[in-house]
């Protein structure tokens, strides 16, 4: 019996990451609309409400996505108008204690003392013509209590007219 209650829960579960992930998959595209400049000796270019912001002034208690290069330069770097095959997506989360003491401090007076968890879905993704731009990472910080990954309209709605998805038929049917 304990098997099959154990059993059942496992199906539950399963069935719950599944819809709770989401629509993104591996072979969808990832459309890059205009040019974004990763600033000198730095690697990411990062996106919040639509528009390039600097990532230290980013509210990251709201969603926000940086793109990834392999190089960080002594001079700017360009990530040209481009499509971006999604090859793998992980989901992961930490735990506010491991990061910095401003986040530290954040959780401290936003959320009583109980720890926030950032919520990172990272998108490998690929281009021919520009290999050394490797990830998109989309995250938040959340109170665990009712913590959950970006949705795809979340996403979407953060990278704004930036940043574009071509998704499969069959998931397109599902956001409308």
């Amino acid at each position: 019996m304990k098997i099959i209650i154990i059993g059942f829960f496992m199906f539950l579960y399963a069935c719950s990451i599944k819809n709770y992930y989401g629509e993104l998959s591996p072979g969808d595209f990832i459309y890059v609309n205009q040019a974004l400049v990763i600033k000198e000796n730095d690697a990411r270019v990062s996106i919040q409400n639509g528009k390039v912001e600097d990532y230290a002034r980013l509210d990251h208690f709201y969603p926000h996505c940086w793109f990834v290069s392999l190089k960080r330069n002594a001079s700017s770097q360009v990530i040209q108008s481009d499509t971006f095959k999604i090859i793998e997506i992980q989901y992961r989360y930490d735990i506010v204690h491991k990061q910095n003491i401003g986040y530290r401090l954040s959780a401290l007076m936003l959320n009583g003392g109980a720890p926030v968890v950032n919520y990172t879905t990272e998108i490998i993704i690929g281009s021919d013509r520009q290999k050394d731009i490797t990830r998109l990472l989309c995250s938040h910080l959340e109170d665990p209590a009712d913590a959950e990954h970006l949705t795809i309209a979340q996403i979407k709605q953060t990278l704004g007219s930036l940043v574009s998805f071509s998704l499969k038929a069959k998931q397109q049917s599902r956001l409308k």
